[in-house]
């Protein structure tokens, strides 16, 4: 008996603990009483010391994954938090209208609205009694989502092909030389996991909770807000970026299993463009020594906070992506040279050349002009034919005054002649050629001589 006792006593005793007290059913119903913003879901795949930090960055929110924002710097700030939190990457597909830019609302020609109008639009507008002008949209893809270049890159394959075909029928031999192709697979697996965001612009003066349901004061208010965009300047404009954040993704490792797979940060792909052009900085090895120092310091960044994991290769870059994003800088800084040469002057974009040019490939070349200068000279000698040597005479000047700055004259050098080509193979026009054409080469000596002083003047 007294043993049956003590196992009903026990049993009793785990039922108590088990089952939830008063006082912590109404500690759960103050918390059901409060509001909304707390009543948010975590993600499966974020950790939990940085569990829900990006909810901070939110201007007023609803859930974990959506809210707005008044800003373009706290939109910024909010998605790379999230994309820290969630160790992921979005990319920026599609942009309309002016996301982002102030209107001019003297030549405003958009409808006002005073709810969403769009059904299937992500995020939903919120219904206030406010009028609000949609200024442009915003959808940002997972970097491993939809390959949206998949048909050029059919059609590449499809030239290439080609090409092969035709080169196999051109050689005698029965096998083509192809090039080297690359089997690694695409990074792109259709994750469709997106970032929507939408842009408003709302006039809290011109409140009006009677012209939700009635559309006599609907139509009151806008006309009067119309008129005052031609009449008023000082109309108070609150931006709104209302965002959608995704709850998952798909196809492919989520958390810090996709830290390895992850680009280069945009910070850091901007500092290392400013490098290169600004400092000449090309070298891989230093180049990443800068960026764990400017990780360290840059305010956008991690200073004065706890850096991440060195696997995370979004902040902690190999080798192979700095070296890339150099030549990609290298190939930009090239082509805006390119496009400064062809806005500059003929003089500057010859300057800019030679600088080009090493002085060991310049004493190479002009030591080749020397040479080809004494094979004209010999030749000449041996011509006997008056036309040819009109020809080599006036290619020679062409070349000489190509060669010259446009600064000096060919005065200080020989008289002007022009040498046209003879009607009549007769003696004088021979000897005429032959002298104009010692003259260009005594004269293109002496300037051999001028630029380098290893080079004799030719007699």
């Amino acid at each position: 008996m007294e043993v049956k006792i003590e196992k009903e006593f026990q049993i009793n005793n785990r039922k108590r603990s088990h089952s939830p007290s008063e006082k912590s059913r109404e500690s759960d119903c103050a918390c059901q009483s409060q509001s909304t913003k707390l009543k948010v879901e975590l993600p499966c795949h974020t950790r939990h010391d940085t569990a829900r930090s990006w909810v901070c960055n939110f201007s007023v929110y609803s859930s974990c994954y959506e809210g707005y924002v008044t800003s373009l710097k706290l939109l910024h700030d909010l998605l790379q938090e999230f994309e820290i939190c969630t160790h992921s990457y979005f990319i920026v597909q599609r942009t309309k209208r002016n996301f982002g830019k102030e209107p001019e609302l003297k030549k405003l020609s958009g409808s006002i609205h005073w709810q969403d109008t769009q059904d299937n639009a992500r995020p939903r507008l919120p219904c206030e009694g406010v009028p609000f002008l949609i200024m442009g949209t915003r959808t940002l893809d997972c970097h491993q989502g939809p390959d949206r270049d998949k048909k050029r890159k059919h059609l590449r394959a499809a030239t290439n092909r080609q090409k092969d075909f035709e080169n196999y029928l051109d050689k005698e031999h029965d096998y083509t030389e192809r090039e080297w192709q690359s089997v690694k697979a695409s990074k792109k697996l259709n994750c469709p996991a997106k970032i929507y965001i939408r842009h408003i612009i709302k006039f809290p003066e011109y409140e009006c909770p009677e012209a939700i349901e009635d559309i006599g004061h609907r139509h009151a208010v806008t006309t009067r807000l119309q008129l005052d965009f031609k009449r008023r300047e000082d109309i108070v404009q609150e931006h709104q970026f209302h965002v959608q954040l995704p709850s998952s993704h798909a196809n492919h490792a989520v958390g810090e299993q996709a830290d390895s797979s992850l680009p280069i940060d945009r910070h850091l792909s901007a500092f290392i463009q400013k490098k290169v052009t600004e400092e000449d900085i090309t070298n891989t090895k230093e180049m990443k020594k800068l960026l764990e120092e400017h990780l360290q310091s840059s305010e956008f960044l991690f200073k004065g906070k706890e850096l991440p994991s060195r696997n995370n290769t979004r902040y902690w870059p190999t080798l192979k992506q700095i070296r890339n994003h150099v030549m990609l800088a290298r190939m930009r800084q090239r082509e805006n040279r390119s496009v400064s040469l062809l806005e500059e002057p003929k003089e500057q974009q010859w300057q800019q050349i030679c600088e080009d040019f090493t002085p060991s490939h310049l004493h190479s070349v002009m030591k080749k002009v020397h040479c080809l200068a004494k094979e004209v000279e010999t030749l000449a000698g041996l011509c006997q034919d008056p036309y040819i040597l009109c020809q080599v005479a006036t290619g020679m000047e062409q070349l000489r005054d190509s060669l010259l700055p446009s600064s000096q004259s060919n005065e200080h050098y020989i008289e002007e002649s022009e040498v046209s080509p003879p009607d009549s193979g007769q003696d004088k026009s021979k000897e005429a050629g032959q002298q104009s054409l010692k003259k260009v080469i005594k004269i293109f000596s002496q300037k051999a001589s001028r630029t380098h002083g290893g080079f004799s003047k030719i007699e």
